[in-house]
């Protein structure tokens, strides 16, 4: 046996699973009442999924073709549910994915191995369906309210993280800094690190020249000027923006090749706030990061401000439109 079947109240090793989601493991009834309340709102999550109106009509042959997204949420100053991660879950809803939305609010201590026990269970059986990409909002921003959920101390949510990312998984964080999370971006062998934090204008490097878009066919985009490294696809005309005006803690040391929302040379933050106004943003600094990690990927977007190219961007990498060549 493994970490994947030990009690989720005991942790010692067992083989009861929870009859309803079939992810965590009990070693008897008195383990799972003295569970419940903090394993209660994960199962209700995990069992019922929003399913996209794309898949309600697939068959059980087009299985294999469903994604499925988790959003943790509940990391940021404003508490779960917020207005912006009602849009991301809408947006991949639309765009086809189903998403599983679990409240970081609620789970307590134990959250972190729920979560890496549901990338376990998804990787090895059907039920539940593989998991595609796993979206924390807010993560690394702070929030009190879920000071005792600390993902980057558990070892068990880290090493089944990164084995999941390495077998094509796709880990976004949206937050504020990553050092607020124990610097996660080294678990994945990236040198990421914490920048300014201005509302600037960053443009996107990922568009290779060539699309055949008009609007990304000037010199900024060329080959010859920018690195070049994700193939982006398209679902609708705006689904991939050239410029990105955000308020965002940036960040810096990140490859050329990583650096997938970035700022030149004459950029400058601007602000009505005068002392934040007027500062040069040094050519590189990037408010989205996007890098390889075996066969999946890692991004980190700075903090988000209802911005709409946000939610789009995030929604683009979490279906797998954005890959690596």
């Amino acid at each position: 046996m493994g970490f994947n079947n030990t009690c989720l109240a005991c942790s010692k090793e067992c083989s009861l699973q929870c009859s309803d989601c079939r992810v965590v493991h009990f070693c008897n009834r008195e383990c799972q009442k003295s569970a419940w309340k903090h394993h209660k709102a994960f199962c209700k999550s995990v069992t019922n999924p929003a399913v996209s109106s794309h898949n309600k009509n697939t068959t059980d042959n087009d299985d294999d073709q469903r994604q499925t997204c988790v959003i943790i949420d509940g990391f940021g100053p404003c508490g779960a549910n917020w207005d912006d991660t009602i849009k991301s879950r809408e947006q991949l809803l639309l765009c086809g994915m189903d998403v599983i939305y679990i409240n970081g609010t609620k789970g307590g201590s134990t959250l972190p191995v729920q979560v890496a026990s549901l990338l376990l269970q998804s990787s090895s059986s059907k039920s539940p369906p593989p998991i595609n990409a796993l979206l924390f909002w807010g993560f690394g921003s702070g929030g009190d309210d879920v000071s005792d959920q600390k993902f980057y101390e558990s070892s068990h949510f880290k090493a089944v993280v990164i084995s999941w990312c390495a077998n094509g998984g796709r880990f976004i964080v949206q937050g504020e800094r990553t050092g607020m999370m124990g610097n996660w971006p080294m678990w994945f062998d990236k040198q990421w690190k914490d920048s300014d934090y201005y509302r600037t204008d960053h443009k996107c490097f990922a568009v290779s020249a060539g699309t055949g878009n008009d609007d990304m066919a000037d010199a900024d985009f060329t080959a010859a000027n920018h690195h070049h490294w994700c193939k982006w696809y398209k679902e609708s005309d705006g689904a991939v923006v050239s410029t990105y005006n955000v308020k965002a803690c940036m960040l810096e040391n990140v490859d050329p090749t990583e650096v997938l929302f970035g700022t030149t040379d004459d950029s400058q933050s601007y602000s009505l706030v005068p002392s934040m106004s007027g500062h040069r943003i040094e050519e590189g600094k990037t408010a989205v990061a996007f890098g390889k990690y075996g066969s999946g990927t890692v991004s980190f977007f700075g903090d988000v401000n209802h911005e709409h190219a946000t939610i789009q961007i995030m929604t683009v990498i979490a279906r797998g439109e954005a890959t690596t060549v």
